[in-house]
């Protein structure tokens, strides 16, 4: 009879062993169906990069124009100003001249 006893505890604990686990994987089965869908939440941040890249190089690109702008008059008026005083310097020295 012990053995049979001992047999039976062993078989007993084991069922208990069992059902605390299928009542943990049901309780965790439940907490995760109870948790928000977050599929979509990647797709969202995958466009939201795609349209923030798309600014920045839009922005970037903007910017290089009005660079380029900027060096455009800052050239223009360099090129005038050594133009102004090469005709004010020949006019200068005809004038010497005569």
């Amino acid at each position: 009879m012990p053995a049979s006893n001992t047999f039976g505890a062993r078989l007993e604990s084991l069922r208990g062993s069992i059902q605390r686990n299928i009542h943990v994987a049901r309780l965790a089965a439940t907490v995760e169906m109870s948790k928000p869908r977050t599929r979509g939440t990647g797709y969202a941040l995958f466009a939201l990069g795609i349209a923030l890249g798309v600014l920045i190089s839009f922005l970037l690109q903007f910017l290089a124009v009005l660079v380029m702008i900027a060096l455009g008059f800052a050239l223009g008026y360099a090129a005038r100003s050594y133009v102004s005083k090469r005709r004010k310097d020949r006019f200068l020295q005809e004038r010497l001249l005569r």
